[in-house]
């Protein structure tokens, strides 16, 4: 699935500068089991919550002087919820937006490039959601692309999360989750050690 992103995205960006690109990828989805995956490239629009993000970072840098994305990481290593690949980062986030949210974050010298240490921990991420007890949940991932930082370089930015049993057949996403506050009953560090355990056995 990644490399057919990376091949789309290449002949869709031909004889363009790098525009904001984004791969939403659902595994099992809750509600209606079935899997799939999409790809979509703008330019100068990224999809509404890379824009969101983008916008705290850009505050955050402003106000503290700080990389956003550099203290992000260093606050989940500090809190011993993070494993590293080289120069990639994954974490169990301390504030997540759904059950078991994991991270990832890795540097790119090409545009909207996954290397091979991000794309192992992605895997190692993959499979510590899907080992949750004796159900496999249905999973989402997104992944996009931010300034890095050094010139020229890019962060890419994967961030998953468990949307439960895709048999349980009642809606795993509500009005509480898109309106209101997430409603979260995972302990990150139980994620992270469910991280640890599967990029040990990688």
């Amino acid at each position: 699935m990644l490399d057919a992103s990376e091949a789309w995205l290449d002949g869709a960006r031909r004889g363009h500068p790098p525009e904001a690109a984004f791969i939403s990828w659902n595994v099992l989805c809750g509600s209606a089991i079935h899997g799939h995956a999409q790809v979509t490239l703008s330019s100068g629009f990224p999809e509404g919550g890379v824009s969101r993000a983008l916008a705290v970072a850009r505050t955050y840098e402003s106000a503290t002087g700080c990389n956003y994305w550099a203290d992000l990481v260093r606050a989940h290593e500090e809190a011993g919820l993070s494993v590293a690949m080289s120069a990639a980062r994954g974490f169990a986030a301390l504030a997540p937006v759904k059950e078991r949210e994991i991270w990832v974050v890795g540097p790119t010298a090409q545009p909207l490039r996954l290397g091979a240490d991000f794309r192992r921990l992605l895997r190692a991420s993959l499979r510590s959601l899907s080992e949750v007890d004796v159900v496999r949940p249905a999973i989402n991932a997104a992944i996009h692309w931010v300034p890095g930082l050094a010139r020229g370089e890019a962060l890419a930015i994967a961030r998953l999360i468990d949307r439960g049993w895709p048999l349980l057949g009642v809606p795993d996403w509500a009005s509480m989750e898109t309106y209101g506050t997430s409603v979260v009953a995972t302990d990150p560090f139980d994620v992270a050690e469910r991280l640890r355990r599967a990029l040990e056995g990688d």
